[in-house]
């Protein structure tokens, strides 16, 4: 699989694909690009003004090698921090309209020097979910229950841990033998503070995960608010990174709160195709795909973004003989009640289409 790697160098940009070198602009010019474009999609503006914001990314930084890339496979970027958080499936071709995942499927690899790792075993692996969590003062999440019911029922082993047994201590030491994590329940934003779960009788930081050794999990799934942002390659301050830090393969986060109205089924089926066998890569390409077709806006497919630190594109699973442990912190809030990112620490991290 390609790997395109964007790195800082002093003020420029430059890129390395396939034996080629490409300096197409300056660092603050794309980081500005990056975060209206963000901005955009995270305030739900027209479609209109996240494709034109999305092109002039695309223009920056995958035209130039463009025609390195081999059709149908899957990008690896390695994308340098100090550039900002980049929602790459979203960049836009505006010449023949595409979006880039609908012509690849996508992972980011952090820009650090940590190990690959080759697929996850097939060997039978039990599953840990856990959510919701019971906090004091905080909105009950009935359907993250519902959730974490259809997840476990997945897999032919799951364990779970709900309302006051989801504490950091049952979490964070339940890590070390799963092969997926699934956490559904409220997140502290790294963009405020450092990332943390929110669970009973406390909070699960960023900083306590990446220094825990978690080469057993092969795929983790963050789903509250901004769980793939904040990156840094020394301290994480946000969940998705320290999970790679910590020696996770696979973890799929989110750059933005997205709806509990278009996100009915997306992780639990994302289970079910990693479980079947498909590649995580190829499963995530999948949700967005279909998303598009159905006519959704970026806003709610472009959150998820699959950090991966394997080898292979390919991450082989039958659930007939593996079952899997999924950790979940993306963000979900109804269009009509979702806060504020600068109001509250909280966010939502449930995926069903009920308004709460």
């Amino acid at each position: 699989d390609p790997t395109i790697e964007i790195y800082a160098a002093g003020d420029d940009v430059v890129i390395f694909c396939a034996g080629q070198v490409v300096r197409p602009g300056k660092v603050m010019a794309v980081r500005e690009e990056a975060r209206a474009l963000v901005d955009a999609l995270a305030s739900r503006r027209s479609e209109q003004e996240v494709r034109s914001r999305s092109a002039a990314l695309y223009t920056t930084l995958i035209a130039p090698v463009r025609t390195l890339l081999p059709a149908q496979s899957t990008l690896v970027f390695v994308s340098d921090t100090r550039l900002g958080f980049i929602p790459f499936p979203v960049l836009f071709d505006a010449e023949p309209g595409r979006f880039l995942v609908e012509d690849f499927a996508i992972a980011v690899r952090p820009a650090s020097a940590l190990p690959l790792y080759e697929r996850g075993a097939a060997a039978s692996m039990p599953a840990l979910i856990v959510g919701p969590p019971a906090i004091e003062g905080a909105a009950r999440l009935p359907d993250a229950e519902r959730e974490a019911r259809d997840v476990a029922a997945t897999y032919r082993t799951p364990t779970i841990f709900t309302a006051g047994a989801a504490t950091p201590a049952t979490a964070g030491g339940g890590l070390s033998s799963p092969g997926v994590f699934h956490y559904a329940g409220h997140a502290a934003s790294a963009a405020r503070s450092p990332g943390a779960l929110l669970l009973a009788d406390g909070r699960l930081y960023a900083s306590d995960i990446a220094r825990l050794e978690l080469q057993n999990l092969d795929l983790v799934v963050l789903a509250a608010c901004r769980s793939s942002r904040a990156a840094n390659d020394i301290l994480p301050r946000d969940l998705a990174t320290a999970f790679i830090v910590a020696g996770a393969r696979n973890v799929v986060g989110t750059g933005w709160e997205i709806d509990d109205a278009i996100s009915a089924s997306t992780f639990a089926e994302l289970h079910r195709a990693v479980a079947s066998g498909q590649s995580v890569a190829s499963a995530v390409r999948a949700l967005q795909l279909a998303a598009i077709r159905a006519n959704q806006q970026p806003t709610a497919w472009a959150a998820l973004t699959l950090f991966s630190m394997e080898r292979s594109e390919s991450w082989e699973r039958s659930p007939s003989s593996s079952s899997v442990s999924f950790y979940s912190t993306s963000t979900r809030t109804t269009p009509q009640r979702s806060a504020s990112p600068s109001s509250t620490p909280i966010e939502r991290a449930s995926f069903t289409t009920e308004n709460h």
